[in-house]
């Protein structure tokens, strides 16, 4: 029997007051392989994203995560599932200045029940496999464009997801940050056994992936697979 994929799209289609945003988009990611999502603006990078988190409702079509339909959820049963087995990693961090780099790592553990001792303890040694660890318990708001997305990339793995979706993780980011966000990003399905689904407009981040998804403008400004 083939392995189950980790994240898996089929006929996705997505609608905002019967616009089409996204039509018949096709995605399959196993564990420990990676695909980019490229395409002009506008096209729906984001909002498939979305999508396969479970954030926002298809009108149309399929989501799966580890082999558990994610569109047949109600709101709740989604937001475990993105909760426990679903890494997410935006565009700046999205980290919570009240707290520090460790704190923002460690709480997606706790609110998933995993015991205080455990969940810092795993989180001081993400840190420490990303380069941070050092600035454990600096003020969040001190750290720069780079440290702050290694921060988000330990915070995004505490749970051991099962897949890792990354919002143009390196947009903000000067070349020299990039490359050490986006070496770090692209290592994480071997070294963590995840996959990991990146939205970038950056070609240089984007060959890195195993596989790369490309959005296209159809039937005015509809994102469909090509």
């Amino acid at each position: 029997m083939p392995d189950v994929l980790a994240v898996e799209a089929r006929r996705l289609r997505y609608e905002v007051n019967d616009r089409v945003i996204l039509d018949e988009v096709e995605l399959a990611v196993s564990k420990g392989n990676s695909t980019a999502i490229v395409g002009p603006s506008g096209t729906g990078k984001t909002t498939l994203l979305m999508c396969l988190a479970g954030i926002l409702k298809v009108k149309a079509g399929i989501v799966r995560i580890d082999g558990d339909e994610l569109t047949s959820m109600k709101a709740a049963a989604r937001a475990a599932v993105r909760l426990r087995r679903i890494g997410l990693i935006y565009q700046f961090g999205e980290l919570l200045p009240e707290l520090s780099p460790i704190d923002n790592v460690a709480l997606p553990a706790l609110l998933a029940g995993v015991r205080q001792r455990s969940a810092y303890g795993r989180s001081r040694h993400l840190l420490a496999e990303l380069g941070v660890e050092t600035l454990a318990e600096a003020p969040t708001a001190a750290l720069s464009g780079g440290e702050r997305q290694r921060v988000a990339v330990a915070r995004a793995l505490v749970t051991e997801p099962t897949v890792v979706l990354a919002d143009e993780p390196t947009g903000s980011l000067d070349p020299v940050a990039t490359d050490v966000v986006a070496n770090l990003l692209f290592d994480l399905p071997k070294t963590h056994g995840c996959a990991l689904v990146v939205v970038t407009h950056n070609d240089a981040v984007a060959v890195r992936a195993d596989d790369v998804l490309r959005l296209g403008v159809k039937n005015n400004n509809v994102g469909v697979a090509g």
